[in-house]
């Protein structure tokens, strides 16, 4: 097994795949999901959207399938009541836990041992809305931050924020039912974002750590790990990932 493939208690791995893969054939990924998955992926209609999902399903399974020492076919993960993915027990002997998100032609995997993980990723576009979602979603102190910003800097300390809030909602698997509202995050000297305070929470939220970073040019990506201290180590997922197994 590649090294790479192999993942330590101290480590978050981060991969980023692409779902706009020139000469793919969609039809070859289409056949290697399972008859549920096909089922969820033909409720799609819009083409673009579709394979972009077909794509994003086959990638995950043949990263998650090679972590875990079996065939993709045997990655047949579920979801909890949420829509946070979960694998079954019968094969995660090492206690893996993942979190994928994906914007326009970008997706990304983060994966950590025994531990829970979120992640979120956005291309960063300009909002003719910003400032309503900013005063909607974003605690006053964090509308603070954005007092004296304007144009990129503004849209990009909104992205940053933004993926935040949604990594942590996924990272405790409850999604858009934990409002982003009760999730606060401040700025250190370093201009990153830790967080503040999370209003209806029961978990001690000093070991939650917060790490954002930019994965492609115009995309910003932030995971959030119950895990204080990590070593991230990042990959890039080509199809001769998926030719080198088959």
């Amino acid at each position: 097994m590649n090294d790479k493939y192999t993942i330590n208690q101290n480590e978050v791995h981060v991969w980023n795949y692409p779902l706009n893969i020139v000469d793919t054939d969609v039809e070859y990924f289409y056949g290697l999901l399972t008859d549920e998955e096909k089922k969820g992926i033909d409720k799609i209609r819009l083409q673009g959207v579709r394979d972009g999902r077909v794509i994003s399903k086959v990638i995950v399974k043949d990263i998650i399938s090679k972590y875990l020492g079996v065939n993709s076919d045997q990655i047949k993960y579920s979801y909890n009541r949420f829509g946070k993915p979960v694998l079954p027990e019968d094969i995660n002997f090492p206690g893996l836990n993942f979190n994928i998100s994906h914007s326009e032609s970008l997706g990304i995997i983060a994966l950590v041992k025994q531990k829970q993980i979120g992640v979120d990723l956005e291309r960063i576009i300009d909002l003719a809305d910003l400032d309503d979602i900013i005063k909607l979603c974003f605690s006053k102190n964090e509308q603070g931050f954005f007092k004296d910003l304007e144009g990129l800097e503004k849209t990009k300390l909104f992205y940053k924020v933004w993926t935040g809030k949604e990594a942590f909602i996924k990272a405790i698997g409850k999604g858009f039912s934990f409002p982003l509202e009760n999730i606060s995050f401040e700025l250190n000297i370093n201009k990153e974002i830790i967080i503040s305070e999370i209003s209806d929470f029961q978990d001690n939220i000093d070991k939650w750590h917060v790490y954002n970073f930019s994965p492609e040019e115009n995309y910003t990506s932030t995971i959030v790990v119950n895990m204080n201290s990590f070593l991230t180590k990042k990959f890039y997922w080509n199809q001769t990932e998926l030719a080198c197994c088959r």
